[in-house]
């Protein structure tokens, strides 16, 4: 069999330590994997999302005061919190298991 086996590319063992080493610690260590993280955070923050929520839920519900403002502000604060905490997460895990793949393939 050579390295590229269904075997291997079925499971790739993740290093949970490093990951969470990682997660406390995180070090870049060239310009290649800044500009890997920077692609990173921009493909998760997605700024045209953000403006593009607003704009749908801008008319979602008839504001009548501050206070019915500050309650719809909040809302949608939430919603775009957990928005993006779920595409981080979805984007660790992409990173995290394309790390692994590497590591098994390369050492």
């Amino acid at each position: 069999m050579n390295q590229y086996s269904s075997n291997r590319s079925i499971y790739c063992p993740v290093s949970w330590g490093q990951v969470g080493s990682g997660l406390v610690t995180p070090s870049l260590p060239d310009s290649a994997a800044l500009t890997i993280a920077v692609g990173i955070v921009g493909a998760t923050v997605m700024p045209h999302a953000i403006y593009l929520h607003s704009g749908l839920t801008q008319h979602r519900a008839k504001v009548q005061n501050n206070k019915d403002r500050w309650k719809i502000l909040t809302f949608s604060n939430r919603e775009v919190v957990i928005a993006l905490a779920v595409a981080g997460m979805v984007n660790m895990a992409m990173v995290i298991m394309a790390a692994s793949v590497q590591l098994w393939f390369c050492h």
